[in-house]
């Protein structure tokens, strides 16, 4: 499609499927990319007592399955980035709490946000905000991703791609 960069907004490890492998891919397409709350975890899981790492169902999370370098990749993710794209103060952040507190905290145009893994794209406040989805966990059997596009003015639009089931589907490589 013609993508120049790649922006992944966190939860890049989900239910323990494939974790180096997703994380290998990701570094082979020198995106830019932050952490997300499922990362959090997984820096989070030594240090945490037994009921914490069962209560947010660790195991599945596939923490003794990553190698050294998965983990220190993780370990070196931020919470949040500023990047400028075609004069464009982009904010991205994986989980957003309050609109309000984050527009006045930072100086951005447009946010790029995740955890929910469910698309939107919104202006409030005279910013944009956009939601791209997930590649990793579907909504309405969909998986999905954003393209922004820079002209004179942003143009977004979600992107689904119809989830296909086999017994060997991969969702590595989408």
């Amino acid at each position: 499609n013609g993508v120049t960069l790649f922006l992944f907004l966190g939860d890049l490890i989900t239910d323990g499927y494939r974790g180096n492998d997703i994380i290998r891919l990701i570094k082979k397409l020198n995106g830019i990319t932050i952490k997300g709350n499922r990362e959090e975890y997984i820096n989070n899981y030594q240090t945490m007592n037994e009921e914490y790492n069962l209560r947010i169902n660790r195991k599945s999370l596939g923490y003794n399955s990553l190698s050294k370098e998965t983990l220190e990749y993780i370990k070196n993710l931020e919470e949040k980035r500023l990047i400028n794209i075609n004069g464009k103060k982009i904010l991205m952040i994986h989980k957003i709490e309050d609109y309000d507190k984050l527009i006045n905290a930072n100086d951005f145009e447009i946010c790029l946000y995740g955890h929910t893994h469910i698309p939107k794209i919104f202006k409030y406040k005279n910013k944009l905000f956009v939601n791209p989805g997930s590649l990793g966990m579907t909504y309405n059997n969909y998986f999905n991703y954003i393209i922004l596009e820079f002209s004179d003015e942003v143009l977004c639009n979600i992107t689904n791609k119809k989830l296909k089931l086999t017994s060997k589907s991969s969702f590595v490589g989408l």
